[in-house]
């Protein structure tokens, strides 16, 4: 059986360092791994995007940060501002959490024109600062949702212009499940991508998220995903 190269899972993964407790030299290490292994990006919480920035300096991993994390409660202008002073110290990524608040109480509108703003802001921004298009990843924490509500929450996100999905941040009331993955590629298709997180530990746990349909993974554990492959196919 002929496995794919290293470099070829490593651009499949987000590595999350989203620990409220995590330290400076918890992220230049992280910096480091994130190199060896070509993930696709490092997830970090806006602090330390200067010191990402710097680390991550002319390699192929980009920096990803996060907005309104792990809630996703605040206030529509709070959020584009905080988006805005990612995009400005240098985030090429960004992991927004929806208001699920909103959509509970059945104000589709008001969540549709949120999540919009907060899109149209990052292309907008980005352009100013001519760095390229900032990709949005929508996190609607699916924990929360039941199937009918992911479906029609999907439904809405198709209408954004965001460039993902994300099933969980990592801290709602479970992780993500295979069919979370195929609930959202049923409604959307092709036309936005899924990236999957949430309790994803294992080298099984990638294959099988990816085999689901998932187009990113963002784990913790991506190192040791990474060692397990390698392991795996000798290399």
């Amino acid at each position: 059986m002929a496995y794919p190269p290293l470099e070829e899972l490593g651009k499949m993964i987000d590595y999350a360092v989203l620990r409220p407790d995590t330290n400076e030299e918890t992220i230049i290490r992280a910096c480091e791994e994130a190199k060896k292994w070509h993930f696709a990006a490092l997830c970090v919480h806006p602090c330390w995007i200067p010191l990402v920035r710097t680390n991550l300096q002319g390699s192929d991993v980009k920096l990803c940060s996060v907005v309104a994390f792990p809630l996703g409660t605040s206030t529509k202008s709070i959020k584009v501002a905080e988006a805005r002073n990612a995009i400005s110290l240098g985030a090429d990524e960004l992991d927004i959490v929806a208001n699920l608040g909103l959509f509970k109480s059945g104000k589709q509108e008001e969540f549709l024109n949120e999540i919009t703003a907060l899109v149209e802001t990052c292309r907008m921004h980005s352009l100013t600062l001519r760095k390229g298009n900032v990709l949005t990843k929508i996190i609607i924490e699916c924990g929360y949702l039941s199937k009918e509500e992911i479906r029609q929450i999907s439904l809405l996100l198709l209408e954004t212009g965001a460039d993902f999905i994300k099933t969980s941040t990592g801290f709602g009331p479970r992780g993500t499940s295979l069919d979370d993955v195929r609930t959202i590629r049923n409604v959307v298709g092709g036309a936005m991508r899924i990236k999957a997180a949430g309790g994803i530990k294992s080298l099984n746990d990638v294959i099988s998220f990816l085999g689901a349909g998932a187009d990113r993974i963002g784990t913790s554990s991506a190192v040791q995903i990474m060692e397990e492959y390698r392991r795996m196919i000798g290399s």
